[in-house]
């Protein structure tokens, strides 16, 4: 009987207390089904294996919310997109990575009328994208937060899931750790990394890891894929560049310096003398002894922002708004003195007198900046665009041979890059030729191996300077645990984006160290609007948005990911908020 009392007691505190019993909403909440009036809506969901996790978490949201969900998953990328472009699916988990800083691109491609990963045709959205690509910081918030009420909260073209956080893990015996760097947004910066011991720099090679081994082309303007998306930023240099906290830097570019005018339409670049191009030779990286200049960079960006360049050239829309690229002559120099800046500066001041500046040339081989001797690229655009100088730092604007390639294409009926180009050993014919810090010599279905271009920007000093690491040895591993595993042993150097759930066991491990940041990727649904449920009846997409509740990700993923209104959020905060309300579900899809 006192026992009986003794338990009576202490369910009575914990009641009056309110500890560990749940509220009769949260009961509720954990319990609340949508009531469909009549038949439940089917929708067929696509997706890749490796979002399984995710695509249970939405299936069992959707379900709750009224719907019947058949799913649809690819065990790899390239089924995925063969199954996405044939339209096979109602809804698909898509991911996007903003990797120069702006959200603009991110949403003109998933949005625009001519985005290259668009479903839409929406003349106002356009409209709202165009507006966001001619203002400054300042005033896009607001348009940014337009764009948003109308492909979410209005038009449900998109639900958000999630963004991701990311992480990079090192061996700590092996790495300097002043030497690893986590960016924000862009890929990580080769040429950085570096041993504690200093000796092993020209004897050791660097391990690193990836999962997908396809590598189509080394063309940057033909593939954005994961892939080789980090390889072409290493291999090939730029205008400018994003450090690792996303600001705009010539370190570790092409440039010098770079001035842009009062209205954000001409933009000017000082080119560097001390770039010179990579090739190999018997498995070895050589310096051509081919200066990177001006013609190249007019050239790579010409086809850049040409759709018809190449075959698959899946960048242009980037590049779209560039109306021309000069490269500028002593009979130039004086119209830099009346063009002024936003500090109403004259771009002559900031590049010219700044450098002492003697003379200007269109020829490469006469360039001599210790001499005075320099070459300025103009590039102008068809309106107002604050943000052209990111969109330069892409992979993308990667800055190619015009020699060179044009004397590939000839040979290669697959055009510059294509991976057959690319030898399996050291006797094979290398066919690339890189502007950045590192070439690749070699590669087979296991790994690819890099090598330190030996006349990458000679002169500077720092860690965007020459490469400190002479080889670099890309392992291809789609097992991410196994990854861990010869991590563990030694047998990688670095591991990026490790799942959150081996977090304790890096902890545990002296030998290894994490770097952790809020990343620039966002996971969200795609509604297929050109055919099947969400064309012929609108009122459902409203219906999935409302249904998610990210909420459960982030508990999954063990604080892992973070809230995100669209793939804006990570870069720029609207204020909106994406939030379940199953009553605005229940409405809708009883509509």
């Amino acid at each position: 009987m006192k026992k009986i009392i003794s338990i009576a007691i202490i369910v009575l505190a914990l009641v009056l207390s309110g500890c560990g019993v749940p509220t009769k909403s949260e009961v509720a909440q954990k319990s609340s089904k949508v009531e469909v009036k009549g038949e439940r809506p089917t929708i067929h969901f696509l997706g890749q294996a490796s979002y399984e996790n995710d695509m249970n978490i939405v299936k069992d949201q959707l379900e709750n919310a009224g719907f019947n969900v058949k799913m649809n998953i690819q065990p790899d990328y390239g089924s995925y997109r063969t199954q996405r472009q044939a339209g096979n699916y109602d809804i698909q988990i898509d991911d996007w990575m903003t990797v120069f800083g702006d959200p603009n691109y991110a949403m003109t491609a998933l949005f625009s009328s001519t985005g290259s990963n668009s479903l839409l045709k929406d003349k106002h959205v356009d409209q709202l994208l165009n507006k966001a690509s001619t203002q400054n910081e300042a005033d896009v918030k607001q348009t940014y937060k337009q764009i948003e009420d109308e492909v979410v909260f209005d038009k449900g073209y998109i639900a958000p899931l999630y963004g991701s956080k990311k992480n990079l893990v090192y061996d700590n015996k092996v790495l300097d750790k002043n030497s690893v760097g986590l960016p924000n947004s862009r890929a990580l910066i080769w040429q950085q990394f570096d041993y504690n011991n200093s000796r092993e720099r020209d004897t050791r090679p660097l391990v690193m890891t990836q999962q997908d081994g396809e590598i189509p082309t080394l063309d940057p303007i033909r593939s954005i894929a994961p892939s080789v998306y980090s390889i072409n930023m290493n291999m090939y240099t730029r205008l400018l560049l994003l450090d690792e906290n996303d600001h705009l830097t010539t370190k570790g570019s092409l440039s010098r310096d770079y001035a842009v005018n009062k209205d954000n339409k001409a933009f000017y670049f000082l080119l560097r003398d001390d770039d010179y191009f990579a090739k190999v030779v018997n498995g070895q990286a050589r310096n051509t002894g081919e200066r990177v200049s001006a013609e190249d960079v007019k050239f790579s960006l010409d086809r850049a922002r040409d759709k018809k360049s190449v075959p698959n050239n899946n960048t242009y829309n980037m590049h779209k708004h560039i109306n021309d690229i000069k490269i500028l002559k002593d009979e130039d120099i004086d119209q830099l003195r009346k063009e002024k800046d936003k500090d109403d500066k004259s771009i002559y001041d900031k590049l010219i007198k700044a450098y002492n500046v003697k003379s200007l040339t269109t020829d490469g081989q006469k360039v001599n900046n210790k001499g005075g001797i320099y070459q300025i690229v103009k590039i102008t655009t068809d309106q107002s665009m604050p943000r052209e100088v990111n969109y330069l730092t892409h992979s993308s604007a990667g800055i190619l041979s015009k020699k060179f390639v044009n004397q590939v294409n000839q040979e290669y009926p697959k055009g510059y890059g294509d991976s057959s180009t690319i030898p399996a050993n050291s006797d094979g014919k290398n066919a690339l030729y890189a502007s950045g810090a590192y070439i690749m010599t070699q590669k087979n279905a296991y790994q690819a191996t890099f090598q330190r271009n030996p006349g990458f920007n000679e002169t500077e000093k720092g860690s965007y300077g020459p490469a400190k690491i002479k080889n670099i040895t890309l392992k291809f591993n789609g097992d991410p645990n196994n990854a861990l595993s010869e991590l563990r042993n030694h047998s990688i150097d670095m591991l990026a984006d490790v799942n959150q759930k081996h977090f304790d066991l890096i902890k545990s491990d002296k030998n290894l160290s994490i770097i952790r940041k809020n990343g620039r990727k966002s996971v969200f649904l795609m509604l297929n609007i050109k055919k099947g449920i969400f064309k012929t009846h609108p009122n459902l997409r409203q219906a999935v948005v409302n249904a998610i509740d990210q909420d459960q990700f982030i508990k999954f993923y063990r604080g892992d990911k973070f809230k995100i209104a669209s793939p804006i959020t990570p870069l720029v905060d609207t204020g909106n908020e994406q939030r379940q309300d199953l009553e605005k579900v229940e409405k809708a899809i009883n509509q």
